[in-house]
Parts: structure tokens; C-alpha cells; sequence
């Protein structure tokens, strides 16, 4: 199918590129993290690029379909790869110092609330 590309993370094809947007937003984040002296991987800089800002929850689907690209067929990582993901990327929130909060919704996904 023209247009297909490769997930830059598990290398899957999918039919849409991750937004360039996130991750040159998630790289930039990467940098406010490390200045800070904490290091977070492309993945949870994705995650959090992907929350932050909304003030509203993020379903499931949505972050995983905005993190590795749409796929037609579905074949998503497990939500509890994305639940590892958040609570690494929950610690290391803490860590840094950063006034913010990743919590989850109970069955629905995740929000990022910042104080």
C-alpha cells in the first residue's frame, strides 16, 4: 500500500507516520527532562506529549493510534505495555520535579494534570 511506513518503536507497518508534530514535541521534551537530570525514552516523551495540554482524559486507543501510528488492522501493543510506560514515566515525572500529575482513568486511559 502506498504510503506505508514502519512504527519507528516495535518496526510494524502501518499506513500513517507517527505526527511529526509529537515527536519533535516528545525530543524537545526529552531535553526539559534531561536538563533536569532525568532520563526519559522516546516512548514516555510521547505518552506525556500526547496528555499534556489536554485537560481532559486520553483514551487507551487514542494514545496507543497517536503514539504508533494507525494501524487498519488493529494490532496494537497490549494497554498493559502502556501501562508500564505511564507508571515508568509517572515516577520519573516525580522525580524531575516537574508540577505535574499522570493519573489514570480507570478504564478509559490516562490525563496529565498539571498544578
Amino acid at each position: 500500500m502506498e504510503g506505508e511506513t514502519h512504527c519507528p518503536t516495535c518496526g510494524q507497518q502501518c499506513s500513517k507516520a507517527i505526527p511529526e508534530g509529537l515527536s519533535e514535541s516528545a525530543v524537545d521534551l526529552k531535553k526539559v527532562f534531561e536538563k533536569r537530570g532525568v532520563h526519559l525514552t522516546l516512548l514516555q516523551a510521547k505518552l506525556i506529549c500526547v496528555l499534556k495540554n489536554k485537560n481532559r482524559p486520553v483514551s487507551y486507543n487514542l494514545i496507543m493510534e497517536t503514539i504508533y501510528g494507525f494501524r487498519p488492522d488493529g494490532d496494537y501493543p497490549l494497554h498493559k505495555t502502556l501501562h508500564v510506560v505511564a507508571s515508568v514515566a509517572r515516577r520519573k515525572i516525580k522525580k524531575s520535579g516537574l508540577d505535574w500529575d499522570l493519573k489514570v482513568v480507570w478504564g478509559y486511559g490516562y490525563e496529565l494534570e498539571e498544578r
